[in-house]
């Protein structure tokens, strides 16, 4: 039993102990805390929650004034958006796992105010076009309007309607797919061009739109005619190349922006017969070389301006003549240069015209048109003019003059051409020669421009009719797959009628989109296997997981070899190959970077694109604060900071504190020496 004066002496400690731990929480009046951050979030302070979409600096987040707002930098609502859309670097590409045996329906979307027969849709000489970063889907009517489609899960992020713009005239119409460009200081943009009427005459404008939320950058002039086919962005996004009809005479028109891409002027024109009186008729649509290794023809050598070429538009009845055409800027042009030099150049007349635009090739050496009488005319590496050869396909039994309806595919290799006939089959034609290597019938015709594959082994066709698509086999032409809406029924609403408009696929390969004459835009996923991101945090270890098959509302987890604290910002989680991250207006069934309050079923080491409200409780090392404060292996070793533990709110009993400690080691003692 101890004596009073025993008793009185552990008191004594024990009451010192205390004294000096209440000295230690004196001297931290202020709490320590992580280190702020610039604006308040509510994430943690070290793992910052993921960006949607491209976002303004701090200090210009705000939305601005509309009367005040650029036109090259729109806000619509909700989110103010950047001046300037950075399209990302692409990603190199690494293959394609096919989905077999047939594709996926990825989705599938009605555009507003399509419908019926009589209603406006895509149809003949409109386009459903997937941007260059394969992020977007942009799609014209005959009506005129311009619909951009997050291609991601098919809602809409953009539009623009010419018909609410007074400065048009009446009975608007569109006969033109998409081109796009880029301008230094405003970004990544789209043109198209419409038709209309004053006063019962023909006239035309180009409309340029921003990437992707479709407002308005420029418009030009009122020209005179209907613009034939889609106008084409030069390689510097400063010139616009396009050719129209007036009171059935060509003419070809080059337009120029300013500096600031906020408009857009006439810097050349000319029309046919004007260096030949006898040439006249109608121009086709022209296509657009950027870029080439040289001009392949008299005059273009060792210039790598690039290439507008075209031909005559046929007319119908016994006239098939017509001339080849070509235009291309001087060497020394500059965007400060007037249009007094400039002139296009007769490449030869030949005995046939078209209703396409040529094909050619990415360097500009090879070029072929798909002409009357069910007939391709290509000159492979040769001067553009000089002796031909001559492919036939298969002429219409009931006008034995009607062109093939649409342009031939050249392979990415080079070396062999894809094209419809002038009745139901499809060819595939050597490129050095113009031989036919193998012949497809079809059910109906295929009025559209195939689509090639980047790896070179399939070909895809959609049958006007029934809305048909089908995958051939490039080597013998053997359907792999064939494929139409009636198979989707269960998730598709709509059932496509017929395919007039111009579809497209993905620069990797992996999706295809086309729509029907009832406006019914469908996105089929044909592979994946995507190429690694580039996007990924230095360190970062490489994502082995294969991406889901189908957009899903949840996303995946990206396991890697190792835990890291690093976020990894992917571009989506879905299959999309691109790294970027595109803007849709919420609610939306593809899943964004909007903060959920549902945690997340598995705790991950990596930040996921939909970072959870309140911290996850896992094991791993985390920087958020906790109710039990986590140790990581770097402090195993070592004692913590002074006030650590006060800072944490952890209590005495953890031995945090010195003093505590102290209280703790002077009591026993002081018994012992009693005892």
């Amino acid at each position: 039993m101890l004596t009073t004066s025993s008793r009185i002496l552990i008191q004594l400690a024990l009451l010192g102990a205390s004294h000096l731990a209440s000295a230690q929480d004196n001297t931290t009046a202020a709490p320590v805390t992580s280190p702020p951050v610039p604006a308040p979030t509510t994430s943690s302070p070290v793992t910052p929650a993921p960006v949607a979409s491209p976002t303004l600096p701090p200090a210009t987040a705000a939305p601005v004034p509309a009367p005040v707002q650029p036109t090259n930098a729109p806000v619509p609502p909700p989110t103010p958006k950047p001046t300037v859309y950075n399209t990302p670097a692409p990603t190199p590409w690494a293959g394609i796992k096919y989905v077999e045996p047939e594709p996926d329906l990825r989705w599938s979307t009605k555009l507003p105010g399509t419908g019926g027969d009589s209603n406006p849709a895509p149809r003949k000489g409109n386009a459903v076009a997937v941007s260059p970063d394969d992020a977007f889907v942009y799609v014209t009517t005959d009506d005129g309007k311009l619909t951009v489609l997050n291609a991601q899960d098919g809602t809409e992020t953009g539009s623009y309607d010419p018909n609410i713009q007074a400065f048009f005239g009446s009975n608007i119409k569109c006969e033109s797919g998409v081109s796009f460009g880029r301008v230094a200081n405003v970004g990544p943009f789209a043109v198209y061009a419409i038709n209309y009427q004053v006063a019962g005459v023909d006239k035309s404008r180009v409309i340029a739109v921003s990437h992707p939320y479709g407002n308005q950058l420029w418009t030009s002039s009122d020209l005179d005619g209907i613009v034939m086919g889609t106008p084409q962005v030069g390689d510097d996004g400063r010139y616009v190349y396009l050719v129209r009809n007036v009171n059935d005479v060509g003419h070809f028109t080059l337009l120029r922006t300013t500096e600031a891409a906020d408009s857009a002027g006439v810097l050349y024109t000319e029309q046919a017969g004007l260096n030949n009186v006898n040439e006249t008729g109608k121009y086709a649509p022209l296509a657009l070389v950027k870029n080439p290794n040289n001009g392949q023809f008299d005059g273009g050598n060792r210039n790598s301006n690039d290439v507008a070429a075209w031909g005559h538009y046929y007319m119908g009845g016994e006239g098939v003549a017509g001339y080849t055409r070509v235009f291309q800027l001087p060497q020394d042009f500059t965007t400060s240069s007037d249009g007094s030099v400039l002139a296009t150049q007769i490449i030869d007349e030949v005995a046939w015209s078209t209703w396409a635009k040529p094909t050619i090739s990415s360097n500009g050496l090879s070029i072929f048109y798909a002409i009357t009488r069910g007939e391709l005319r290509g000159w492979y590496n040769n001067k553009w003019g000089r002796k031909a050869w001559k492919g036939e396909t298969a002429q219409d039994p009931t006008n034995g003059r009607t062109p093939v309806p649409n342009s031939a595919a050249l392979s990415n290799d080079g070396t062999m051409l894809f094209s419809a006939s002038a009745t139901n089959s499809f060819h595939r034609i050597d490129a050095a020669s113009g031989n036919v290597t193998w012949t497809a019938v079809t059910a109906t015709e295929v009025v559209t421009e195939p689509r090639v594959s980047p790896d070179d082994t399939r070909v895809y066709t959609i049958q006007q009719g029934a809305g048909v698509v089908t995958a051939h086999d490039v080597s013998d032409g053997t359907a792999i797959w064939t494929t139409k809406c009636d198979k989707y029924q269960n998730q598709n609403p709509f059932c496509q009628y017929g395919v007039e408009a111009e579809f497209s696929v993905s620069s990797t390969g992996y999706y295809l989109y086309y729509s029907d004459n009832r406006g019914t835009v469908v996105a089929l996923e044909l592979g994946g296997v995507p190429p690694p991101t580039t996007m990924a945090p230095t360190g970062s270890e490489p994502t082995t997981a294969a991406p889901s098959a189908s957009p899903s509302s949840t996303p995946t987890s990206m396991p890697t070899a190792g835990p890291t604290m690093a976020p990894v910002p992917t571009a989506m989680p879905t299959a999309m190959p691109t790294p970027i991250q595109p803007w849709t207006r919420p609610p939306s069934a593809a899943p964004t970077a909007e903060p959920t309050v549902e945690p997340t079923a598995e705790p991950t080491v990596e930040s996921t694109s939909e970072p959870t409200s309140s911290p996850a409780t896992t094991e791993e090392p985390t920087a958020s604060p906790t109710s039990e404060p986590t140790v990581s292996p770097s402090e195993e070793e070592t004692d913590p900071p002074v006030g650590a533990d006060i800072a944490s709110g952890a209590a005495g009993g953890d031995c945090g504190s010195w003093a505590s400690r102290l209280a703790m080691f002077v009591a026993p003692l002081a018994y012992l020496l009693v005892a």
